[in-house]
C-alpha cells in the first residue's frame, strides 16, 4: 500500500502510535520483572531511567492517539466535571504526595456537559501535566470550576509557576511548539481541539499576581 493511499496524516499517525503502544507495554513490564529479580541496587538507577524514558515516549504516543481520533458527536455521555478533575487531581496528588500542593474549589458539583470523558481526561491531564513541569513538581496548582453568566462551564488552573515569556506566548497554541527538550510538541494543541470538539474554548496566559493560568469554557448541558 502507497502512502498516498492514506486519507489524511492523522489517520497515519493513528496506524503508527497503536503499532507503537503494544510493544512499548511489553518493553515496560519486562523491565518491572527484570527490576523484581535485580538485586543490584547499582542497577536501580537504570531501571528508573529507562522507565522514565518510555513514559516520554508513551505520551508522544498518547497525543498522537488523540489528535487522529475525533470525538465521534453521536455518542456523547454526560460528563460530570467535578468528578474528573477530582479523579485527576487524586491520582496526582499521590504521585506527588507533599511536594505539589493540588487543590480543586467547585461549589456545584453537579455542573455537567455533553461529551467524551476519554478526550475531556486527555484535556485536563495535558493542563495539570504542564503545569507540573511549570514548577518542576514543587508548588501549587489550584482548580477552579464554576458556572458563568452565560450558562457556561468554566474551569481554571493556576500554578505558581514562571509563566510564559514572550517566544512562548506568540507560539504557545501551534501545533508541534514546545519549551521542552523532548515531547511531541502536540499537547496545547490538543488542548485547544478537545475544546472545540466540545463548542468550547481553551486559553493560556501568564496571572497578573504571577504564574500561569489555563481557562476551560464548556457549554454547560441544561
Amino acid at each position: 500500500m502507497h502512502i498516498t493511499d492514506y486519507s489524511t496524516l492523522e489517520e497515519i499517525a493513528s496506524v503508527i502510535a497503536h503499532e507503537v503502544k503494544n510493544p512499548l507495554n511489553l518493553i515496560r513490564a519486562n523491565i518491572n520483572i527484570l527490576e523484581n529479580e535485580d538485586n543490584n541496587i547499582f542497577h536501580k538507577k537504570n531501571y528508573s531511567m529507562i522507565r522514565n524514558e518510555l513514559e516520554k515516549v508513551n505520551d508522544i504516543m498518547v497525543d498522537f492517539i488523540s489528535l487522529a481520533n475525533p470525538i465521534n458527536n453521536s455518542n456523547l455521555d454526560l460528563i460530570y466535571i467535578v468528578d474528573i478533575l477530582s479523579e485527576i487531581v487524586n491520582n496526582n496528588c499521590i504521585s506527588y504526595y507533599k511536594k505539589v500542593n493540588l487543590s480543586l474549589e467547585a461549589k456545584d458539583k453537579d455542573l455537567c456537559i455533553l461529551g467524551d470523558e476519554k478526550s475531556l481526561k486527555t484535556l485536563f491531564n495535558n493542563i495539570i501535566k504542564n503545569a507540573l513541569e511549570a514548577i518542576n513538581y514543587k508548588g501549587y496548582i489550584d482548580l477552579k470550576v464554576f458556572e458563568d453568566v452565560n450558562e457556561n462551564i468554566v474551569i481554571t488552573i493556576k500554578d505558581d509557576g514562571p509563566g510564559l515569556d514572550e517566544y512562548a506566548k506568540e507560539n504557545i497554541c501551534k501545533k508541534f511548539f514546545t519549551t521542552k527538550s523532548s515531547g511531541s510538541g502536540l499537547g496545547i494543541f490538543i488542548c485547544n481541539k478537545v475544546a472545540e470538539e466540545h463548542n468550547g474554548s481553551f486559553s493560556l496566559e501568564n496571572h497578573p499576581e504571577g504564574g500561569c493560568i489555563a481557562k476551560v469554557i464548556l457549554p454547560k448541558y441544561i
